[in-house]
């Protein structure tokens, strides 16, 4: 008798054992997924860098990249097809896939200077790739003093918000000027408009930011020294 009891006794404790194995795994389980795995999982009321409305109401837009002009026309003889670009502005999440926003950019070339403001609508693509789309009006100035003003937008593929491929579009209103080999006058022909198109990789949030502070301060030294050894 002795024995069976202590028999059942350990039976009943095994069995005791066996479900708390199963259960407690599992409730510890369900309370790390939800608790939070790091700071970027939790939500904020502004982020520096973009993320979807569940973590994040607002977060800044700091770009900067590099662009080739991969169409032929006016401006092909006239300017360089490289251009360095940057944005800055603020954006707003106004649903669970959808962000607003606006941006200033600047971009330059070695004979032109381009800035102006686009609006941006972002489409969330899951949690770290979305879709850009930002129309806008520009103002270029050329090394000549011409200026013109004109239309700038891009779509863009952006990852983790932290590389973007982008693809730009600008139609600026010019006026052609040819000259007359044996006189050397100009002959201003009547305005026209053109557009060009532009293909290229652009970095955001922090190492964006550094390129849009980084980079004309970088310019700047390299002038200043060949101005020095002169």
């Amino acid at each position: 008798m002795p024995f069976s009891l202590s028999s059942r006794a350990l039976k009943h404790v095994l069995v005791a054992s066996a479900i708390l194995v199963s259960v407690l795994p599992q409730s510890a389980a369900g309370q790390t997924l939800n608790q939070p795995q790091s700071d970027k999982d939790t939500f904020k009321s502004f982020r520096w860098r973009g993320r979807p409305q569940k973590y994040c109401d607002t977060f800044l837009v700091t770009e900067f990249g590099y662009l080739y002009r991969i169409n032929h026309g006016y401006f092909k003889e006239h300017h360089s097809p490289s251009v360095f670009n940057s944005e800055a502005g603020w954006m707003r999440n106004t649903g669970g896939r959808t962000s607003l926003g606006a941006t200033a950019f600047l971009s330059f070339t070695t004979d032109a200077k381009y800035f102006g403001f686009k609006a941006r609508y972002r489409r969330w693509i899951g949690e770290d790739v979305a879709i850009d789309v930002a129309p806008g009006i520009g103002l270029s100035r050329h090394r000549d003093n011409v200026s013109s003003q004109g239309f700038e937008g891009h779509i863009g593929v952006s990852f983790f918000d932290y590389v973007q491929l982008v693809f730009n579009t600008d139609v600026y209103r010019y006026t052609p000027v040819t000259f007359t080999p044996e006189t050397n006058v100009p002959q201003i022909g009547d305005p026209k408009s053109h557009a060009d198109f532009y293909g290229g990789v652009r970095v955001a949030s922090g190492p964006g930011l550094i390129g849009i502070v980084g980079f004309p301060l970088a310019v700047l030294a390299i002038v200043i020294a060949s101005g020095a050894n002169t």
